[in-house]
């Protein structure tokens, strides 16, 4: 992990932007030549042609400033930043960005347009969550193209059912955009990938459960779908194989269900902790109480591994998440390791 104390930018307020750039909307000077550019790929993977080292980044998506951070946000060149800080969306260890030092662009779901008006970006990065709550679909995105016509957008997120491919070309994309920080985003790449393979070869053939939990109820997530990484990526067999379970937020279970598949190992994503609502969820306490469940070979192991609700649920796709998913989960690979599976 590269040290953070190098990391502070010279990023202005909002409020003193304002002062520099004048009115909203105010010309700048023009480039004394056109910006250098590079051809990546987009989530849609489809090929997206944006400039070289911009110098105003707006990120509507966590997982792209997860991976800027694990690199280093001072080897992007990025002098002024605009991050999420709307809602607490972002994971402890980018708190920082939590500060009068970076522009707040925002939430998960919607822009701040007085703030990015300020900005004036040239890079918007916005994820598949920017823009859930439009009445029109794609209407938060027509109005970045409208209001910042002279900004590169870049979409960028991860799916289940690709989860390795998508972070590889986001790293890959981000890379190709800011290369002062290609060779680290490369480098961590491959440990996070090691990592994967790690678990993948370990835990081949043990059947799990994937559940998220919240007051009062239990979901399961199958081998396709938004958690399908689980077994696509870290090898786990599937204790349910109903592919028909795709839903964003899963089928809902309960208890009996769960003791009835009597699953080698238990997954389990406390989802009130990933809102926000931890200090006063119950849901972990009240699951690992449940006679049913105490009943499974996994509770009776000691095989319910909890998750970091952060990196799987809010922020998946990171490099700093993807080595967290691997942390989560090493426990049982090194019991596995000891015990000579």
């Amino acid at each position: 992990m590269n040290s953070k104390g190098a990391k502070s930018l010279s990023v202005l307020a909002a409020a003193g932007m304002a002062l520099v750039l004048g009115a909203c909307g105010a010309e700048r000077e023009p480039e004394s030549k056109a910006p250098e550019t590079v051809t990546v790929l987009d989530a849609y993977n489809e090929e997206v042609t944006v400039r070289v080292n911009p110098k105003r980044v707006a990120i509507l998506e966590p997982s792209a400033l997860d991976i800027l951070d694990a690199a280093g946000i001072e080897r992007t060149g990025i002098e002024q930043l605009g991050v999420q800080q709307t809602e607490s969306v972002l994971p402890d260890y980018l708190s920082e960005y939590y500060s009068d030092d970076y522009i707040n662009v925002g939430s998960l779901f919607e822009a701040d347009y007085d703030t990015l008006d300020l900005l004036d970006p040239e890079l918007i990065i916005y994820g598949n969550r920017f823009g859930a709550w439009d009445e029109n679909a794609g209407e938060s995105v027509d109005n970045l193209k409208e209001r910042y016509p002279h900004a590169d957008l870049l979409f960028y997120q991860v799916e289940g059912d690709t989860f390795a491919e998508d972070v590889r070309r986001n790293c890959e994309t981000l890379g190709a955009i800011f290369p002062g920080a290609q060779e680290e985003i490369t480098t961590q790449l491959r440990e996070v990938e090691e990592g994967f393979a790690q678990v993948k070869e370990a835990v081949e053939g043990h059947e799990t459960l994937f559940l998220m939990i919240g007051g009062g109820y239990i979901t399961f997530y199958g081998p396709e779908g938004r958690f399908a990484m689980v077994h696509k990526d870290l090898g786990f067999t599937p204790a349910d194989t109903n592919t028909e379970v795709t839903s964003h937020h899963g089928a809902e279970v309960n208890a009996e269900y769960v003791m009835t598949e009597n699953p080698q190992v238990i997954l389990l994503l406390n989802h009130d902790e990933s809102i926000g609502e931890g200090a006063t969820s119950s849901a972990t306490e009240d699951f690992l109480s449940n006679t049913m469940i105490q009943h499974t070979d996994a509770y009776k192991n000691g095989d319910i591994y909890q998750l970091n609700p952060a990196s799987w649920y809010i922020n998946p796709g990171g490099l700093q998440s993807c080595r967290q998913m691997v942390a989560d989960v090493m426990p049982y690979v090194e019991k596995l390791q000891q015990a000579g599976n």
